[in-house]
């Protein structure tokens, strides 16, 4: 399934190919298949409503012991996870890291989220880098 497919009825403005189906080379295909979904934050309730509809279930994102994340939410159906975001700053980020860890073919699932932290937290200095991942 591929959420270009998906009617979005224009709530979508932006959509990014992430995850490690993206990332490495070769691409593992016994994998979610990861999109974030750039949502103007009007419309992420009906968005929202409409995946739930379709089926996707609330994943990751959601812990009910605490409020849902304040930047996105993730949905899952099948293989096919849907990251929503209404953060621009939350989908730039998540769009620099993507093209690096490509870059770097960064094949181990903590490289990226290392990469990820890093790209989100700023840091711009190899020196801290090199302090905080293990790549």
């Amino acid at each position: 399934m591929n959420p270009d497919k998906l009617e979005f009825d224009g709530y979508v403005q932006e959509i990014l190919h992430t995850g490690s189906r993206v990332i490495c080379d070769p691409s593992p295909m016994d994998t979610d298949d990861d999109y974030m979904l750039y949502v103007y934050p009007e419309n992420v309730g009906v968005l929202e409503d409409g995946l739930i509809e379709a089926g996707f279930v609330l994943g990751g994102s959601f812990d009910p012991r605490r409020n849902r994340s304040d930047v996105f939410h993730s949905y899952k159906k099948d293989q096919l996870n849907l990251i929503v975001t209404w953060d621009r700053q939350h989908f730039e980020d998540f769009t620099v890291a993507t093209e690096i860890a490509k870059k770097l073919n960064l094949v181990y699932k903590q490289d990226r989220i290392d990469l990820f932290r890093l790209v989100q937290r700023r840091i711009r200095d190899v020196e801290e880098a090199k302090d905080q991942v293990s790549f």
